[in-house]
């Protein structure tokens, strides 16, 4: 004899606990992967902007030298005598 159970018109409380914890791990997992790829998109812009930041101080660097080098100075201020 195969007995077969009415589903319940409305869900229990167990199961209505049950799914509004499903549903709000589903929230936590979603938020979680959004805020580890806006991490992983600042770091790469962090990177790149450290990268540029590092080409332009040896641009400047380089500019100072061929400046020294055109207005005949050795990079000491004896002006501040």
């Amino acid at each position: 004899m195969i007995s077969r159970v009415m589903p319940d018109a409305e869900p229990t409380r167990q199961q209505q606990a049950s799914n509004e914890v499903d549903v709000r791990l589903s929230e936590l997992e979603i938020r979680s992967e959004f805020q580890a790829r806006t991490m992983e998109d600042l770091d790469a812009v962090v990177r790149e902007f450290a990268e540029r930041v590092d080409r332009l101080e040896r641009e400047l660097k380089e500019l100072r030298n061929q400046l020294e080098v055109l207005t005949g100075e050795d990079g000491d201020d004896d002006d501040d005598t």
